[in-house]
């Protein structure tokens, strides 16, 4: 279960950085 939890967490900050990624350009 802890695995997975921090799968989503990755997933989610990944996510988090290509959003702030394309705000930027």
């Amino acid at each position: 279960m802890l695995t997975l939890l921090l799968k989503l967490i990755t997933n989610f900050l990944s996510a988090i950085k290509k959003k702030a990624r394309s705000n930027k350009d």
